[in-house]
């Protein structure tokens, strides 16, 4: 995995049909894979991948969460921000 040379958020609110927006990009296998990375799942991956704090885990997220051809897509919702302060 490598730092992607593209990056994008996809900015949502709840039943927006965002998840639908990121299965079509994902989809594409050239738009990253736009999940809520930041979400309720966020401490799993933190324990698992060992980073401490929003940086590390960002760093790595987007090294493992990028595709081939660099590109790396989130989500994120309002009720995300708390976890990244």
């Amino acid at each position: 995995a490598s730092s992607p040379t593209i990056s994008y958020l996809v900015l949502a609110t709840p039943r927006s049909g965002s998840t639908l927006l990121g299965q079509a990009l994902n989809a594409t296998n050239l738009a990253g894979d736009p999940r809520e990375h930041f979400g309720h799942k966020m401490g799993f991956w933190a324990r698992k991948w060992g980073t401490v704090g929003v940086r590390p885990f960002v760093a790595r997220l987007m090294a493992e969460r990028s595709t081939d051809n660099g590109v790396f897509g989130s989500k994120l919702l309002h009720a995300h921000l708390r976890r990244l302060e």
